[in-house]
């Protein structure tokens, strides 16, 4: 499996990924893929509200902390975006999404999301372009190319705050940006879809 990764596949990474993925093992002779469990998602309640606590975090904290809330908040619209397409993609190619990934017309905007089979084209909503944009030309020490400068696991701090702030019981289970990923549901904002069965 090495072999073929090392080997420069780097254009088919979807197809080396079903072929040998990265995450295997061998049973009874046979290549087995192991697959981690899915996150389920949240209502759209509570979606909502921890939105609007990373916008009054990025508004009214700390002038040090608010640039961490915003990139935090303009993760979790990343993320949702990104939950949208039905293919495989990662958080860390979320993170990742370049600048030139925001593409604007007159009629509408589209972000265009990684995955595993390539980039896919979602339309969003001019505001949250022009978010993405400001939060994108934000000064920093290196030449941006991302629209995230800020490590991952800074970025998970922000929301934590927002989480333990919020008081989410603790049944509903552990929020992180993965989370996200999937799209919130409207079954009710005290209910995880794992709890629906």
């Amino acid at each position: 499996m090495h072999f073929f990764r090392d080997n420069g596949y780097t254009n088919e990474s979807a197809f080396i990924e079903h072929l040998f993925p990265r995450k295997s093992e061998l049973c009874d002779g046979r290549l087995i893929r192991k697959v981690p469990g899915t996150v389920s998602p949240i209502s759209v309640e509570l979606a909502g509200a921890i939105i609007k606590e990373l916008v009054y975090q990025c508004a009214f904290g700390r002038p040090n902390a608010s640039h961490h809330a915003g990139e935090a908040l303009a993760l979790v619209w990343l993320c949702l975006v990104a939950s949208r397409i039905r293919l495989p993609r990662t958080l860390k190619s979320v993170h990742d999404i370049n600048v030139s990934a925001i593409i604007g017309n007159e009629k509408y905007s589209e972000l265009y999301v990684p995955s595993f089979f390539g980039a896919c084209a979602v339309r969003i909503s001019k505001q949250l372009a022009q978010f993405l944009q400001v939060v994108a030309e934000i000064n920093s020490k290196e030449p941006r190319t991302t629209i995230l400068q800020t490590p991952l696991c800074d970025l998970r701090k922000p929301l934590n705050k927002v989480l333990k702030n919020l008081e989410i019981p603790s049944e509903l289970g552990e929020i992180t940006f993965l989370t996200f990923l999937s799209s919130p549901h409207h079954f009710g904002k005290d209910i995880r879809s794992s709890l629906i069965r």
